[in-house]
C-alpha cells in the first residue's frame, strides 16, 4: 500500500476505492461479474445503454452512441471539443494536452494520480505534477464538458465488451513496446517477470508485432476488462491511427518483459 499512497486519492467518483483499483490483487483476481462504474452515468443515461444492449451489431451500437454524443454535446458545431478529437490527439502523443486531460479524467473519476506526463511525477507537490495540471487545464483540450464525454465513452466501452467481446472477460492480453524499461516504476523483478506501477492510463496494443515496432522491450500484461477505457473496435465507423491500440487504466501489474 505504501507506494500507492502517493498515487491514489482517498476519494473518487467510482464504486471501488482508488487503492483497490490500483492494487495488484485487483488486477490479478477481478471477478467476471465485477463492475467498475462512474457514479451517475447509468442513472442519467439509462435509455442509451438499454438501447446499446438491444443492438445486434457493433455498427448499430456505435451509430446510436455517436449520434447521442453529437446531440448531447453539440459535436456538429465547428471548433467544438470532442472525445474523438481527444482520442486522436492521445493516440498520436500522450504527452500532448489531450493526454493530460485524459489522465486528469482518470484522476478525477478513479482517483489514480498519473506517474508520468512529459516527466516522471513523484508526488502532487512536484514540479512535474504542476506542468501536468497546466496542460490539463488547456482550454482547447478541456472544453465542452470533455470529462462527461469520457464518462460516457468508458461506460459505452464496458457495455460493448459485455455484449460483443465476451472473450475479454475477465482479462485480455495486451502489449506495449518501450525503449527503456526503467521509465516505469519497477517494484519487483525475477528474470523476465516484473511487478510494475503503470501510469494512471497507458496505451497498449492487442498485437505483439505492432508493439515490437515501438521499442526493444515488450511489456505484456493481462488487462482486466473493467480497466479498458477504449479500443478502436468499439467505434468501427471512425478511423484512428494505430488501430490496434487499447487504453488501459493503470496501477500495479504483474508483467512479462521480453527484450529484442
Amino acid at each position: 500500500m505504501s507506494i500507492l499512497q502517493n498515487y491514489c486519492h482517498s476519494n473518487n467518483k467510482a464504486n471501488i476505492p482508488a487503492y483497490l483499483i490500483a492494487c495488484k490483487e485487483y488486477n490479478n483476481f477481478v471477478d467476471i461479474n465485477e463492475e467498475l462504474k462512474i457514479e451517475g452515468v447509468l442513472e442519467y443515461h439509462k435509455d442509451l445503454f438499454n438501447r446499446i444492449m438491444e443492438c445486434e451489431s457493433i455498427d448499430e451500437a456505435s451509430h446510436i452512441f455517436e449520434r447521442y454524443m453529437q446531440e448531447l454535446f453539440n459535436l456538429s458545431e465547428k471548433h467544438v471539443n470532442s472525445y474523438i478529437k481527444l482520442l486522436r490527439g492521445i493516440l498520436f502523443d500522450s504527452n500532448r494536452p489531450e493526454g493530460a486531460v485524459l489522465k486528469g479524467w482518470v484522476e478525477s473519476r478513479f482517483g489514480l494520480i498519473p506517474t508520468y506526463h512529459k516527466n516522471k511525477i513523484t508526488s502532487v507537490d512536484s514540479e512535474a505534477y504542476l506542468i501536468y495540471l497546466s496542460d490539463r487545464m488547456n482550454n482547447e483540450a478541456s472544453g465542452n464538458l470533455i470529462e462527461y464525454q469520457l464518462d460516457l465513452l468508458y461506460t459505452y466501452t464496458q457495455y460493448i465488451i459485455k455484449k460483443f467481446f465476451k472473450n475479454f472477460i475477465p482479462y485480455t492480453t495486451v502489449y506495449r513496446g518501450v525503449n527503456k524499461i526503467d521509465e516505469h516504476e519497477i517494484l519487483e523483478k525475477n528474470k523476465n517477470n516484473y511487478t510494475l506501477l503503470l501510469n494512471n492510463v497507458s496505451s497498449f496494443s492487442f498485437s505483439r508485432d505492432i508493439a515490437e515496432t515501438f521499442g526493444d522491450y515488450i511489456i505484456e500484461i493481462k488487462a482486466p476488462f473493467t480497466k479498458i477505457i477504449f479500443f478502436h473496435n468499439v467505434l468501427p465507423m471512425l478511423k484512428f491511427a494505430g488501430e490496434m491500440e487499447v487504453l488501459v487504466l493503470g496501477g500495479i501489474y504483474n508483467a512479462k518483459i521480453n527484450y529484442f
